[in-house]
């Protein structure tokens, strides 16, 4: 058995709590996250916005065990559910474009565009930091970016409900 890291263990906890705080303000001063939305809409009201933020927390606290055990290196299965984001929000906005420029105008969504862009950059940043020196501190950080993106910027509400 591998021995658990009590630092790394420190930093899921507190990861655990602020990964979906930060997810609930990003979706609240953007457009909204249709993600967020839709796991919201299977969830009685009152758990919103604790239920889905809830499930961020115990998602990052999921997908971050292995590095707890000392697997600091991204798997493959880490790298694909982010190329997976990363593709599932390209072909989101290329399918809501019409609509985002109709409703919510250029420069919102421009907004929108660049916030994705920059998210994406350090997603591949961390990648490229994890590869040549694979640490708690990396494998951490990609897991925060990836699920803090997901969750507020990477399928935003481009449509009329505004």
């Amino acid at each position: 058995m591998q021995r658990v890291s009590k630092i790394a263990l420190i930093a899921v906890a507190v990861g655990a709590l602020l990964v979906p705080v930060v997810a609930i303000q990003a979706d609240a001063h953007w457009p909204g996250s249709f993600l967020f939305f839709a796991i919201a809409a299977l969830l009685p009201s009152p758990l919103y916005p604790t239920g889905p933020a809830v499930l961020v927390g115990a998602l990052f606290v999921a997908w971050s065990v292995p590095v707890t055990v000392g697997k600091t290196r991204l798997s493959i299965a880490s790298i694909g559910a982010a190329f997976v984001v990363a593709a599932a929000s390209t072909a989101y906005f290329a399918a809501s474009w019409p609509y985002a420029l109709r409703f919510q105008g250029r420069a919102p969504v421009m907004a929108m565009v660049c916030a994705n862009v920059i998210a994406i950059a350090a997603i591949g940043l961390i990648y490229r930091w994890n590869r040549r020196i694979p640490s708690v501190a990396n494998a951490l950080a990609f897991r925060v970016v990836v699920l803090i993106w997901m969750f507020s910027t990477a399928s935003p509400w481009l449509g009329e409900m505004i």
